[in-house]
């Protein structure tokens, strides 16, 4: 990957928070929300939840985290040269927003409907971006980064294929984590103005 600014190490570093605050509210919440059962609730469970629990997870799980992965993403695409991990960082950047958008509107508002397509959306975005950093991954000849993307991705294939939603969608979040890993050393090993 190539740099063209030597901020790149400075905003890679969201990655990590994004990491650190989505897991740090979803432990939180899951504490709070004794009812929350991993794999058979979904996580829009804890969002409307009837305990401060809601509170972890729309603020913390998706508006912070969203925030920072929608800057990770703008630092993906502002300082790498590469037009694959450009359109990763744009991608990613776009599921950010509808992460966002399901901390604002939760499984309990209206129907429900708005949030399902938002879940939808986001989750489309978010499995667009990870294969885009794969292949971005690849084209720089990292190798052993384009490996995660592809065990998650092949994983999560597997586990929605023989699970029920509620499964999926949990193993889906523990997925992006090691991805995010990943994607942020990615960047910050990138050096400016020089191929890595």
């Amino acid at each position: 990957m190539l740099a063209s600014k030597p901020h790149n190490v400075a905003f890679a570093w969201f990655g990590v928070i994004a990491v650190v605050v989505f897991s740090i509210c979803w432990i939180c919440a899951a504490a709070i929300d004794t009812t929350w059962v991993f794999g058979e609730n979904t996580l829009s469970d804890l969002g409307a939840s009837d305990s401060d629990a809601k509170m972890y997870f729309n603020y913390g799980c998706c508006m912070v985290t969203a925030i920072c992965l929608a800057i990770f993403g703008f630092a993906t695409t502002t300082y790498s040269k590469s037009r694959s991990a450009s359109a990763a960082g744009i991608t990613l950047i776009i599921a950010a927003v509808f992460l966002f958008l399901i901390g604002l509107f939760t499984k309990d508002v209206g129907t429900g409907d708005l949030h399902k397509t938002l879940a939808c959306l986001m989750g489309f975005f978010m499995f667009l971006a990870v294969c885009l950093y794969a292949g971005a991954f690849w084209n720089n000849g990292h190798e052993a980064f384009a490996a995660v993307p592809v065990i998650v991705i092949l994983a999560l294939i597997v586990i929605f294929a023989t699970q029920n939603l509620a499964t999926f969608e949990a193993w889906s979040a523990v997925g992006a984590i090691p991805f995010m890993v990943v994607a942020t050393t990615d960047l910050i090993l990138t050096k400016p103005k020089a191929k890595i």
